[in-house]
Order: C-alpha cells, then structure tokens, then sequence
C-alpha cells in the first residue's frame, strides 16, 4: 500500500512538471508572434499602436496636404517661383484667382503666385501671422450650394470643354450699359494686370481696381473670335455639355 502510494504521488508530480513546461512554451510562441507583427516595416509616419493588435490607420489630412503641396510646386514652376504681379521672389503663395468661398476651384488655370503685399491687396486685409495647415481635402469638397455658382461652374466648363449661355452687361461709355444673351466657351481665368496688353481691355478698363479684377477668357459664338467677359457681368443661364 505504502509503495502503490509512493508511485502515485511520484506520478503526479511528474504530470505537473510536463504541464508547466507546455505552458511556458505556448506563452513564449505568442510572445514571438507579437513581436513578428509589429516589426512589419510600415511607413514611419504611419502611427503603430503596439499591443495585443496592432493598428494601422492613415493620416488623410496629411494627403490633401500633399496633394495641395504639388498643385503649389506646379503653379510656383510655372510662373517662375516669383509673384505674377510685381515679379518679387519674396514671401510668394499661391491665390485662387475666383475664391474657393465663390466657387472657385483648384484648377490650375484658377491659380496664381502673389508676394504678400499683392496677396493682401487683392484681398483687402493683412494677413495673420499664425501658420495654418490647409484643411482635409482642401479645394476639393465643393458643398452643392457652391456647385451652383459662377465661379465653379466656369471653372467646371473650362475643365469638361463645355459651353455655357450666359446674360452679359457689356459697358459702352458714355453711354447706357448693353445686356445680351451669348454661347461662350471659357478656356481661361484672368486677372486684369495679366491682360494689360490686351486691347480690348485696354479699351474698357476705366475703373483702376479693374488690374484686380477677375476676366473669363473665352471663345464667343455671336463675334466668332475670342473675347475677354468681366466676372462680376456674367450671369449663366445655362450650361451646354
């Protein structure tokens, strides 16, 4: 009896010491397969949650940052890195020639370089200090109201090629203003001091914010020839896709 019971306690000592040792390697196989996953060579600006999953989400803001980044290289190259107006290299950005709060667009022919001090002209008002970063998707999520407007919808037609009938107020002095219907086919966006050279406005220009103004250049059906439109005279009555 003394000797069936020896044997029986040397058993379940041996049967404990069996148990710890799968259960130390059972632990250790999990603790390499976390360190596996999180050793994954992500981007390191890709923020890493190490724990028992490992979470990967991307920064999208940082994308439309980007993306606004190379629209600005673009304009900037072409122009030269230097403002459009006074020809300064220093503190130049990069303007949205109809606003983005009037439907403008990021359309590269709705861009332009501006220095500081012309920025803040056009604008009116002295700009802040502070830097801040452009907002998620910045100048591409249009709200619908905004899709109505005449800015986007210009630039809209001058991105698809389509025509657009609008209502224009063409201005003879001395005499009363003329309003007419015309089929126009926008294929640019101007300020007036980009259009100095140009005769026809030249001929019209007699208020001096006018270098400031936005000017559509387009394609007219009624003169058959190209024709620069006054921004604030349009009046789109409809689009002709």
């Amino acid at each position: 009896m003394d000797t069936f019971l020896i044997w029986l306690i040397i058993c379940v000592i041996a049967y404990l010491c069996n148990s710890e040792k799968d259960s130390e390697k059972t632990t250790s196989k999990k603790f390499k397969y976390t360190k596996t996953t999180n050793k994954q060579n992500y981007p390191k600006d890709y923020p890493v949650i190490e724990n028992k999953k490992t979470i990967i989400h991307e920064d999208k803001s940082s994308n439309s940052q980007d993306k606004w980044w190379a629209i600005r290289q673009e304009v900037l190259k072409k122009y030269g890195y230097k403002c459009s107006k006074c020809g300064s290299c220093n503190n130049v950005n990069v303007h949205h020639k109809i606003p983005l709060s009037k439907g403008g667009t990021n359309n590269i022919k709705n861009l332009i370089p501006l220095c500081r001090d012309c920025h803040e002209k056009i604008h009116g008002f002295k700009f802040g200090n502070e830097k801040k970063a452009p907002m998620e998707n910045y100048g591409e999520q249009i709200p619908p109201k905004k899709k109505n407007t005449t800015g986007y919808r210009i630039n809209d037609a001058i991105e698809h090629g389509y025509k657009l009938e609008i209502e224009y107020i063409t201005q003879h002095y001395p005499f009363e203003n003329e309003i007419n219907i015309r089929t126009i086919r926008p294929q640019d966006i101007k300020l007036g001091y980009e259009m100095m050279e140009d005769s026809a406005f030249i001929r019209n220009a007699k208020n001096p914010n006018e270098s400031e103004l936005v000017f559509i250049v387009a394609f007219c059906e009624l003169r058959n020839a190209i024709r620069c439109f006054r921004l604030d005279r349009i009046k789109i009555l409809k689009v002709i896709k």
